[in-house]
């Protein structure tokens, strides 16, 4: 007998079948099944903007299954006033799903109610304050001119769910299954159950703010195992933040007055932790330093031949078969190249261009001296920026923010040119903000203002 995807009971009054499409016509649509109650209350919410009273009794027993489903003994509960902004409920410590339940069918429908992706330990809502990883969140949003205000469109949704759709393939051929899929209203968020990942072995201070290296990995996988997934219609918001919060599944979605609807997933049992998961951002994470362009450290320790593969096939014809006398400008060309499209810092094209003119003919080439000539002139780009304790390298198509050797956060060129992204990160590795857009205007500028950086929010 088939359950309802929108309170979890066994229900038979519902079926795709033909003769029944005065009750299933909107079930059909999404290729669901819906008990009469649960169909009653998405369509009045769609249209009303809040829930039935007939169906309270359905969505309370909905959001106690939901809570016992996380599996979390304590989570944060905030509900926030989209009118303002304002916070007008906060819990760290909700422990008992009734409670969990009432407070999400007070406010469902006059404010967003959002719940703790990880648990919580009752005392706060900051980074030591979530004693485990349990959950993975890849929340997929549709582009649009202003996310703050405006509702996603048809065409919008429809891009959501086809990159979405693709990600889901893609975790599938890694042996991985989603526990959870949510249409939120804008978007689509994938929830996958992990084994518990204690977070009390990864804490570290950056600046005064107190990170973890499981938040770190989890950002990592979202950056290069599933941004490049995806298209330009829409984005993976940044939701591997340990304390991050997500709207609760049923609940209205006020960006548009849509019900987070749960599309995929079984909230009457608990979820199946998925190893593979896991496995997937820890290989990530390893393989870091490979990440856009090919290392010079890495690229010298395989040999010239992984050199040679990062230069285009004109290049490489001139290492092949150089003329005498052209074999200096071969150099200078391959020297530009690493510099302005493999982002190589100087030490790095120093480093490289070392086998490199030997493999042209040569015993010895002032790669040192051109570097900074071709600086002079300006037409090697600089790639390192220093802010604060930190650097920011330029890499092919995203900034690398690093912690001596050690990269630890990716951006992308749109975040760079976020005053919001870039308040957050930040915030999150105690940088001076002035700073921060500074360095970010004159990011853009050097290379050629591929996205203009806006101040103020």
């Amino acid at each position: 007998m088939p359950r309802c995807e929108g309170c979890g009971r066994e229900v038979d009054a519902v079926s795709f079948c033909p003769t029944k499409v005065s009750l299933v016509t909107r079930s059909l649509r999404h290729g669901r099944w819906l008990c009469r109650s649960c169909l009653g209350a998405e369509n009045s919410v769609q249209q009303n903007g809040s829930e039935p009273r007939e169906a309270r009794g359905d969505l309370r027993h909905f959001f106690i299954n939901f809570f016992h489903w996380l599996g979390h003994n304590t989570l944060e509960l905030r509900v926030i006033d989209t009118a303002n902004g304002r916070v007008i409920f906060q819990d760290y410590n909700v422990a008992d799903p009734e409670f969990f339940a009432e407070k999400c069918l007070e406010y469902s429908g006059g404010a967003q109610v959002y719940y703790s992706a990880q648990p919580r330990d009752g005392e706060g809502g900051s980074y030591e304050n979530v004693p485990a990883l349990t959950f993975i969140p890849i929340d997929v949003d549709a582009v649009r001119p202003n996310k703050k205000t405006e509702p996603a469109n048809a065409s919008q949704r429809f891009n959501a769910k086809r990159n979405t759709a693709k990600i889901l393939r893609h975790l599938k051929s890694k042996g991985v299954q989603s526990s959870l899929l949510v249409d939120t209203g804008n978007g689509f968020l994938t929830l996958v159950r992990i084994p518990r990942q204690e977070t009390s072995p990864y804490f570290y201070k950056a600046g005064d703010s107190t990170q973890n290296k499981l938040s770190d990995m989890v950002n990592w996988f979202l950056q290069h195992e599933i941004k490049p997934l995806i298209d330009d219609t829409v984005e993976v918001d940044s939701v591997g933040d340990l304390p991050r919060i997500l709207g609760v599944p049923n609940t209205v979605n006020m960006k548009g007055m849509r019900v987070r609807r749960v599309i995929l997933g079984d909230i009457t049992k608990p979820p199946e932790p998925q190893p593979a998961m896991w496995r997937l951002i820890e290989e990530c994470w390893e393989s870091r330093e490979r990440m856009g362009a090919t290392t010079v450290t890495a690229a010298v320790s395989r040999g010239v031949n992984t050199l040679m593969a990062m230069l285009p096939p004109s290049l490489r014809e001139g290492f092949e078969r150089p003329a005498v006398g052209e074999r200096s400008d071969v150099l200078v060309r391959a020297l530009l190249h690493l510099a302005n499209n493999h982002g190589l810092t100087k030490d790095e094209c120093v480093a490289a261009m070392d086998p490199l003119t030997r493999k042209i003919g040569r015993e010895r080439w002032p790669a040192a001296q051109q570097y900074e000539k071709l600086v002079a002139e300006g037409k090697i780009r600089p790639q390192t920026f220093t802010l604060g304790r930190f650097t920011l390298r330029v890499r092919k198509d995203e900034i690398i923010v690093y912690n001596g050797d050690k990269p630890v956060y990716p951006l992308t060129w749109r975040e760079l040119g976020s005053p919001r992204a870039r308040a957050r990160l930040a915030k999150r590795l105690g940088l001076d903000g002035d700073e921060f857009d500074r360095v970010s205007a004159v990011i853009m500028d050097v290379h050629g203002g591929r996205r203009r950086v806006s101040y103020g929010v």
